[in-house]
């Protein structure tokens, strides 16, 4: 993606940050099913259902700007 403006930047961060997102929620998951400690893996779960929320808030952005994440 070229950047020329501010708003090219601010469009090419919210994709990285979307991406990162997006690998946490599989990371968590896959952390929450590993563990034996039964509080670790709802710590694990608990955070997941947040990330989730930051997901769906960015797709909201994104809805907003007429972009999809790429």
């Amino acid at each position: 993606m070229s950047v020329s403006s501010l708003h090219d930047l601010f469009v090419h961060d919210l994709e990285d940050v979307y991406y990162a997102e997006n690998e946490l929620l599989d990371a968590l998951s896959e952390l929450a099913e590993q563990t034996d400690d039964e509080e670790i893996a709802r710590a694990f779960r608990d955070h997941r259902e947040e990330t989730e929320g930051h997901v769906d808030r960015l797709d909201q952005v994104f809805e907003k700007l007429g972009q999809e994440p790429e």
